[in-house]
């Protein structure tokens, strides 16, 4: 450790934004309880790992829909599990925006094989 510069020993990764702050104010009401809600847990995902940053239980889907182009850690970890992937396509030709025709393409093309429990939304250059 003596060898390391201190800017690294000192780096934070701090998640900023008012999402993660109405998140955080959704968390504690539910710990709280009395709220309309129709969920009663919040599944934290604005993190590279959030099972480990939030002591989540590793989330069990076996269906989910990924992007194309995609960073492979999703479509290498639902081929680990033996997870169905849907796979819809970014738009190239639109700053690869997504495009919920094509989101409503891949659900019908497979709705005979699975019912997705998830979708990925990425920036495909770079996940995080």
């Amino acid at each position: 450790m003596e060898n390391l510069n201190p800017r690294v020993i000192a780096i934070k990764y701090a998640i900023r934004g008012p999402i993660a702050i109405r998140a955080a104010e959704i968390d504690q009401q539910l710990k709280k309880g009395g709220h309309n809600f129709p969920f009663d847990h919040l599944i934290r995902a604005n993190a590279g790992d959030c099972h480990a940053s939030y002591n989540q239980v590793p989330i069990t889907y076996i269906r989910q829909m990924t992007p194309i182009p995609q960073f492979p850690l999703y479509s290498a970890t639902l081929s680990e599990y033996g997870a169905y992937e849907i796979e819809y396509y970014l738009d190239e030709d639109n700053n690869w925006a997504l495009n919920t025709e094509e989101l409503e393409r891949a659900l019908n093309k497979e709705k005979d094989n699975c019912v997705p429990r998830c979708i990925v939304v990425i920036n495909p250059g770079n996940p995080t």
